[in-house]
């Protein structure tokens, strides 16, 4: 079944609000001391990843599910096709933008991408989605997730295959909570001060719990015949309320941390939200979170220019100096760039891209 769910879009575009937010939680605070009573949900925004992972699993189970169900050469094939042509040209036009800030940017007091992560042996890893290997240098900050989301699209094929043999919606939505309570306990597990939540490796124990946990909660979702109703409302509320509580409730040392207690939480708000019918999926249905979920993929590659940029524009023009009006005005020209800039790469990069690169385009933004 083709179609587009609004409010999983809008969902989409929440969560990268929530990212942008996190990521200039730290120089806001230097500018706003008062935000530091913030700092858990700012910190926390690393929950994002692993929440656009069981999103991203649902959504492909949605739109693929029934072309992959038998395994022709010719469906993988075209589902790959669609997977590059959705996130290629984007992520490669924001890895240029990186490199070419680094070496903008070089000879500053302190460059925000430091002179080993501009050679050759690293920029191609970046380019081969394998910087989140041992060793590996991120260039791109926000890109460290893009290997395990590679990872999950070069295996979703096989996934496919094992999900739909599940006949009964109860038993996909057990082994949904079931990977999700694994998940967060292999988190919890692995967690030390050495080996933290937001290293870069870890995030292929979370893509390998998160994904799947999301592709069962579609086919359970389908086994229900797509129901929605204002119960699913109620489920993605208390996936919330969850979440929030397990914020408060956690141990905010790191510098971004992962409470695992949330993860369980996470399948629960998108399974809600994609059924919701009431006041969720009003607030998530709106034309400008749709498209702020649209763009959100080009959002997340492209902010973190602006970030650095931020952060040098701070440090030279001593902002911090300046009336709280002005410093005000320079943290919310900031944002606004980064949307203007997302809004930009999505409509003349990553729609065109897709379009030449797709036999025939997709029907729902994923």
């Amino acid at each position: 079944m083709r179609r587009e769910i609004p409010q999983l879009t809008g969902l989409r575009g929440a969560l990268a609000a929530w990212v942008v937010f996190a990521h200039f939680w730290a120089p806001a605070t230097a500018q706003f001391p008062s935000l530091v009573r913030v700092a858990k949900p700012a910190l926390s925004g690393s929950l994002v990843v692993d929440t656009f992972f069981v999103l991203s699993g649902f959504i492909l189970t949605h739109v693929y599910a029934t072309n992959l169900a038998r395994p022709m050469k010719s469906a993988v094939l075209d589902f790959w096709r669609h997977r590059i042509a959705r996130i290629y040209p984007v992520y490669a036009t924001a890895l240029v933008g990186f490199i070419a800030l680094g070496h903008l940017l070089r000879t500053a007091d302190n460059p925000p991408i430091p002179s080993a992560a501009l050679e050759t042996s690293v920029i191609f890893r970046n380019a081969l989605f394998l910087q989140s290997l041992p060793g590996g240098i991120v260039i791109n900050p926000p890109a460290w997730s893009l290997p395990g989301e590679v990872a999950a699209y070069a295996l979703f094929p096989l996934i496919v295959l094992a999900v739909v043999r599940v006949t009964r919606a109860r038993v996909a939505f057990a082994l949904a909570a079931a990977l999700s309570v694994i998940g967060a306990a292999a988190i919890a597990v692995t967690y030390t001060e050495r080996f933290g939540y937001s290293l870069y490796e870890l995030s292929w124990l979370r893509v390998c719990w998160a994904f799947p946990a999301g592709c069962l909660l579609a086919r359970g979702w389908a086994l229900l015949d797509h129901s929605e109703s204002r119960w699913w409302d109620g489920l993605a509320t208390l996936g919330a309320v969850g979440v929030v509580v397990a914020v408060k409730l956690g141990d905010p040392s790191p510098g971004f941390y992962l409470p695992p207690a949330a993860l369980p939480f996470l399948g629960m708000i998108v399974l809600g939200c994609a059924g919701a019918a009431g006041g969720v999926r009003w607030l998530l249905s709106g034309r400008l979170i749709v498209w702020v979920g649209r763009i959100s993929y080009s959002v997340y590659l492209t902010h973190y220019l602006v970030v650095y940029v931020y952060l040098e524009v701070l440090e030279q023009r001593d902002v911090l100096a300046a009336s709280t009006a002005v410093q005000l005005g320079w943290l919310v020209l900031a944002i606004s760039i980064v949307v203007a800039l997302g809004g930009v790469c999505h409509h003349l990069i990553e729609e065109p891209a897709r379009r030449a690169l797709s036999r025939r385009p997709m029907a729902v933004p994923a």
